[in-house]
This record gives C-alpha cells, sequence and structure tokens, in this order.
C-alpha cells in the first residue's frame, strides 16, 4: 500500500489509527482493545521498513515513541491494571514491545539512538516492578497489586531478561548499557541465573525457547527472518530467537551495519506526481471535512471528443464516467489512479448512434442501462455496447432528461 499511494498512508492513516487506538486502551481496556494493541505494535513494526529515513526522523520522537511506545509500555508494565488476558496479554505486550524497540534501534540515526535509550531504559525498569517488593497478599487493597506483580513476573521471566538484554548489549556495547540502565545490576543478575539454570539442564547458551504459548507458535509456520535490526536476533512468527553471538572480531561497527540511508523513490510507485501530490492531501484531511476542496491539481486529462462536451455523468461505481459531446458520439471512460497527472486516457467505448449533438445524459440503476437525447431518446447498454431501443423519433423533440432514482425505472423528459 504505501508503494501504491506513498509513505502518507503510514504516517496519516496507519500510525494515525495506532494513536487513537492507545489513546483508548489508556483510559480503558479491555480483551478486544488488548489484542488490537498487539496488532498495533505488530503493523509497526512491519511498518518502519518502509519508511524513508526523513520520515522515521520525524516521526520518531513524537508519535511512535511518546504517542505509541511509551504508553504502551506503561501499560504492559502497570500494576494498577491488569490486561484481561492476564500474563499471557502482558507477555504478548512485551514481545512486541521489545520487536518494535529493537527495529527503531536499527533503523535510527545516531542522533535519535540516543533518544531511544530512554525508551530502552524505561523497558527494563519494569524489571525492577516485577522483582522488588512483594505486597502482603492478605493486606486490604494489595490484592490487585500482588496479582499484577505476579503478572510480571510471569512475563519477564528470566529467559525474557536475557533475550531482551542481549541484543542490546551486542548492539550498544556493555558499557553504554551499564551507565543507560538505572537497574543495571538487577538484569545482570536475572542474566547470569538463567545462563546458570541453563548450564545446569545441559542446554546450550544461548538457547532458542519459546517464550509464548506453545499453541501460538505452533500456529505459525514461517521461515525465520532477520530482523532489520540485530544481526544475531531471529523472529519466527510470534517467537523471538538468539543465534550464536558473532565473535567481536567477526563483528562491525554500528555505523557499519546501519543500512544505507532509504529514499523511496516516487517514480518506482504506481502513483507519483501530481496523483501522489493528491492523495496526500487528501489523506490528511479530517473525516468531518465535507467541504468541497479544490487543489487545483492536474490529475488526468481523457482526449477522445472532437467538439465540446455537455454532459458528464459518473456511474455508481465510481470508477467510471460517461461523457456526451457535441460531436454526436457518447464515450465511456475509466478513471484511475495512476501515472503522474500527465497521462492521457482513451475512452473504453463510444456510442456512435446519434445523428445530432447529444444534449443530455442519464443512468438508469435498476436497469443498468443509459439514456441519452438529441431530440431523439436513444436508451443502450453501456456495458456491452449495445443500442436497446429508440423513442419514436416523430414524437415531441426532447433536450433534457433525468432518470428517476431506483428503484424506479422512469425517466422524466
Amino acid at each position: 500500500i504505501s508503494g501504491l499511494y506513498g509513505e502518507q498512508v503510514i504516517v496519516v492513516q496507519y500510525i494515525g489509527h495506532m494513536l487513537d487506538l492507545v489513546s483508548v486502551c489508556r483510559r480503558r481496556l479491555t480483551a478486544g482493545l488488548e489484542g488490537a494493541l498487539v496488532g498495533c505494535l505488530t503493523l509497526l513494526s512491519q511498518t518502519i521498513g518502509n519508511l524513508s529515513d526523513e520520515i522515521l526522523s520525524e516521526c520518531l520522537p513524537d508519535q511512535i515513541v511518546k504517542g505509541l511506545v511509551d504508553p504502551s509500555l506503561r501499560i504492559m508494565a502497570s500494576c494498577s491494571v491488569c490486561p484481561p488476558s492476564g500474563a499471557n496479554g502482558r507477555r504478548a505486550l512485551a514481545l512486541k514491545l521489545l520487536s518494535v524497540l529493537t527495529a527503531l534501534t536499527r533503523r535510527a540515526t545516531h542522533a535519535h539512538r540516543l533518544h531511544l535509550l530512554g525508551t530502552v531504559q524505561r523497558f527494563f525498569l519494569a524489571f525492577s516492578k516485577a522483582y522488588g517488593h512483594v505486597p502482603d497478599r492478605s493486606a486490604s487493597g494489595t490484592h490487585l497489586l500482588f496479582q499484577a506483580q505476579q503478572e510480571l513476573r510471569d512475563t519477564l521471566s528470566l529467559e525474557f531478561a536475557y533475550i531482551a538484554y542481549t541484543p542490546f548489549a551486542n548492539f550498544f556495547g556493555e558499557s553504554t548499557m551499564q551507565q543507560t540502565l538505572r537497574n543495571y545490576d538487577l538484569i545482570k543478575d536475572l542474566c547470569t541465573q538463567y545462563i546458570e539454570e541453563r548450564s545446569a539442564t545441559g542446554c546450550p547458551i544461548p538457547g532458542t525457547r519459546d517464550i509464548e504459548p506453545a499453541e501460538v507458535v505452533e500456529a505459525v509456520s514461517e521461515r525465520p527472518t532477520h530482523v532489520g535490526t540485530f544481526s544475531n536476533v531471529v523472529v519466527v512468527g510470534n517467537r523471538i530467537d538468539i543465534q550464536e553471538p558473532i565473535s567481536k572480531s567477526d563483528s562491525h561497527t554500528i555505523e557499519e551495519e546501519r543500512p544505507k540511508v532509504r529514499k523511496v523513490e516516487s517514480v518506482r510507485r504506481h502513483l507519483h506526481g501530481n496523483w501522489l501530490a493528491y492523495w496526500e492531501h487528501e489523506l490528511g484531511r479530517s473525516n468531518k471535512d465535507n467541504k468541497l476542496n479544490i487543489k487545483q491539481i492536474k490529475l488526468q486529462s481523457f482526449v477522445g471528443h472532437n467538439n465540446s462536451v455537455k454532459h458528464i455523468i459518473v456511474l455508481a461505481s465510481e470508477n467510471s464516467f460517461m461523457s456526451a459531446s457535441r460531436d454526436k458520439t457518447v464515450k465511456l471512460w475509466s478513471l484511475r489512479s495512476q501515472g503522474d497527472g500527465r497521462d492521457a486516457s482513451s475512452p473504453q467505448w463510444t456510442y456512435t448512434g446519434h445523428r445530432k449533438s447529444v444534449l443530455c445524459l442519464g443512468f438508469v440503476e435498476r436497469h443498468r442501462l443509459s439514456v441519452s437525447c438529441d431530440s431523439v431518446v436513444h436508451i443502450w447498454d453501456p456495458f456491452i455496447g449495445r443500442l436497446v431501443t429508440v423513442v419514436d423519433p416523430t414524437s415531441p423533440p426532447v433536450n433534457a432528461l433525468t432518470p428517476v432514482a431506483a428503484p424506479s425505472s422512469s425517466v422524466l423528459c
């Protein structure tokens, strides 16, 4: 879709819808909204790769980080609100947030990476909530807090701590993470416990383990695809796997790993030039804006009539229209978003049964037939190109006509 209509579809429609959804979830979180939020984060992680560096830099601080990632992180780590799905819901949110953060970190510029470190810090601070002071379950008013902390501890397990911390440490470096994370000692302790448990059971480190319910992972049969984030992280459906870490001698620097500047060329899209500019204007309009907005943008030319056009009607499909002209013809045209505004379209079909200039034109929706007059009324089928009938030419001349709305079959002359 972004290749067809440009990046404004993502910025205005997709990200705009995500912002509205997250704002609703902050006020009230139902089971449906919880699932929608997980889907929203999944969509965000997938659309990041379709944004140019310039657009991503504009959207990253306010719309993506402040408007989407930070509120979703607060919902996931909240101790005052328990998601309807419990620990499974928190686990899904945590996994998708990790996917978004890794994708953003890999795509962002150096300046924005420094900004993202604050979000990474807040992400890992959720572990302090999970492994902090456990409230007394029997005390009044602490039941919800106890339940939320148990859900957080189930979500932010030792395994998840290792899976989340390792790629960031490999990417930014151990010293940067130590300076950034306020609870660095806690995270390192959790990772150490995970490694010790894996070693005690004889499992390789790092290992591949499902951090989501087995039925979720088994339902996904996708080939592992590399996230545009860290070289040793792979996503298989809803599972994040860590491959064997690359040795320091073989690893590249951050600058070398960073992809080349993404510049989405509009000439390679289906729409470019004036059509792309038109859609960018239209996508930015509010749904409540019903005013006629003429932008004077040339989109398409229709060539075929040899004289002035007297009447134009749009068919119900809204992608075709007909024109009646003084050149004694009625032409059927296709209206499609294509080209850059300089294209000239030819008619799909021409009705040539008139002997005089065509004065008026109509379409009878019930029977899917066209009516036109040059003082004599012609009824014809525009879809198969066949004349149906001609009203008695000896009757008084007809200079104007209009079909009655469906379900009527009448035509007023």
